[in-house]
């Protein structure tokens, strides 16, 4: 059992949000893929004047590209409405990771109420 979960790295970069940019907040986790190996799935808070844009996917995509490289493209970007975060503000990414390959999210004691 890993006891923190780890930011994907591409290449040598983390794909972190672009800050600023249309999104309010974003967090990257790396889920199993056959030929990568590990492929970067984003989860976008969006900014409100944004929200309800249907292009934002390819903009972001084309962002990250052209700041990282084509690397760091995430293979898909989930539009969510918040990130689950403990306390100290720091989202929790195993959860992120559990809900996208569907298993146990397991303890939620150090969630935000």
């Amino acid at each position: 059992m890993l006891l923190f979960e780890p930011i994907p790295e591409r290449g040598g970069a983390r794909p972190s949000p672009p800050p600023g940019y249309r999104c309010s907040d974003a967090a990257a986790i790396g889920l199993p893929h056959d030929l990568k190996g590990h492929a970067i799935h984003r989860f976008v808070i969006l900014r409100q004047v944004y929200a309800g844009k249907t292009t934002l996917e390819d903009e972001l995509k084309a962002h990250v590209v052209s700041e990282l490289g084509p690397i760091a493209r995430p293979e898909k970007i989930n539009f969510v409405a918040s990130l689950p975060k403990t306390r100290p503000e720091k989202i929790l990414r195993r959860l992120l990771r559990a809900n996208a390959l569907g298993q146990d999210v397991g303890d939620l004691s150090t969630l935000e109420p």
